[in-house]
């Protein structure tokens, strides 16, 4: 068991790091990302409509967003690798796919799909407001795209809670 000195400092440690990734996930972004890696095996290519940041209330349920695949497999898998709400005692995923948190997909070449990604409402009620002069409470989502054939990509974009209702 660490005292709860080590564990604040390596809490802060970790904050820090994240903090200075998050800042520059955010400050590189763009709207449109396209993203594709070709095997052997397959190709897959993710194309989407997010924005860099999407800016969330407690009232907030889901975020919607269209993604197109380009693909030679049949079916895809899409993950949810969800930020964890740490400005609370218990960690908690603020986003999710349901209750597996990722969604099978049957598909063809071209298709497009569109993704509900839930937000856990507990969660978002205990992250820190955004703070347009600092960048902080910025938590950031990213989405995996693995095809059947093994292929995979990903994409990610920002969550932001408003100060405003």
């Amino acid at each position: 068991m660490l005292s709860r000195k080590t564990s604040l400092v390596i809490a802060i440690v970790i904050l820090v790091v994240f903090a200075g990734l998050v800042y520059t996930t955010v400050e590189k972004s763009t709207g449109a990302i396209s993203t594709n890696v070709a095997l052997s095996t397959g190709y897959l290519k993710v194309e989407n409509n997010t924005k860099p940041i999407y800016f969330i209330t407690n009232n907030t349920s889901y975020i919607e967003f269209n993604m197109t695949v380009l693909t030679t497999a049949s079916q895809i898998y899409v993950y949810d690798i969800s930020p964890l709400n740490n400005t609370s005692y218990v960690w908690t995923n603020l986003t999710s796919l349901g209750k597996q948190n990722y969604e099978l997909l049957n598909i063809t070449n071209g298709t497009t799909v569109t993704v509900n990604l839930t937000l856990n409402q507990a969660a978002v009620e205990k992250m820190a407001p955004f703070d347009p002069f600092t960048h902080s409470g910025i938590y950031v989502v990213k989405i995996i795209v693995i095809s059947s054939q093994g292929d995979a990509t990903g994409f990610g974009f920002g969550l932001a809670k408003s100060s405003y209702p």
